[in-house]
């Protein structure tokens, strides 16, 4: 296939994964791919994991950082933005959430109609009653998916950021207060109710909750085994950066998004 062919496969759309260069037809970056690469996956593996990946997708890939890169001038940077950087370039960004991609638009709107909320419990979505069983099963799936990722990361705690709690529920945490694995699982489980709101991060990871039960999770790590541990709990893991990124190195107090603590369930 000549260079022109697979720079088509290549494909950028504000709409889809803000605007980063993904394969077309897919939300897969290619910084995703590359990231992939570089942390020793093989063509083989990469293709095993993402169904309907083709070898001309990872070439196609690669023939469009080496063009974006061929008339790129590099500058040294300082010591901190090289540590940024390279902190930047190791971070796998995962959106976790119960919503099939195979139900979204064009855009990534989802078009089902389905619960939102444990406050939904008891009624009628697509014909079929939720109950509280089937709510708590969906709420232990993301609280285990988010530990797993973390996890198998290395990670071993995260801190309390952006804390708000306006309705004044007794917390056993407070602000920059550090919470290891055995405690990230009750956090994610209380946020999804709404109980509050905070960003759980470290200096390479992170988890975020939002709206209609959109989940984040940033790590220093590809995760195969929580991504697939993800899927066998129902869950659907795709690649997309989170929207309270911007927020991690934001002044205190400051709010992305209209500075709403969750996020709309429509991305």
């Amino acid at each position: 296939m000549n260079e022109h062919a697979l720079l088509q496969r290549i494909t950028c759309d504000p709409r889809v994964v803000v605007g980063k260069p993904v394969i077309r037809g897919t939300r897969l970056s290619v910084e995703f791919i590359l990231n992939l690469l570089a942390h020793d996956s093989t063509v083989p593996e990469i293709l095993e994991e993402y169904d309907g990946l083709t070898r001309d997708d990872i070439h196609a890939c690669l023939l469009f950082a080496s063009q974006s890169l061929s008339n790129t001038t590099f500058m040294p940077l300082g010591e901190t933005a090289a540590v940024r950087r390279r902190r930047a370039l190791a971070m796998f960004e995962f959106r976790v959430t119960k919503y099939d991609p195979s139900h979204r638009d064009r855009n990534g709107a989802y078009t089902r109609d389905e619960w939102t909320s444990v406050s939904d419990i008891g009624r009628e979505f697509v014909g079929v009653v939720l109950t509280e069983s089937e709510y708590q099963r969906a709420e232990d799936a993301y609280a285990t998916a988010a530990v797993a990722f973390l996890r198998e990361a290395g990670v071993r705690a995260v801190s309390v950021a952006g804390l708000e709690n306006h309705t004044g529920v007794p917390l056993p945490f407070a602000e920059g207060v550090s919470l290891n694995l055995a405690e990230v699982g009750g956090v994610v489980r209380r946020m999804l109710r709404e109980e509050f709101w905070c960003r759980l991060e470290g200096a390479e990871a992170f988890v975020h909750v939002g709206y209609d039960y959109y989940m984040y999770v940033g790590v220093p790590a590809v995760c195969p085994g929580a991504v697939a541990l993800a899927r066998q709990l129902g869950l659907f893991p795709e690649s997309f950066r989170s929207p309270y990124s911007e927020q991690r190195h934001a002044e205190p107090g400051a709010a992305a998004d209209g500075g709403a603590g969750f996020a709309s369930g429509s991305s």
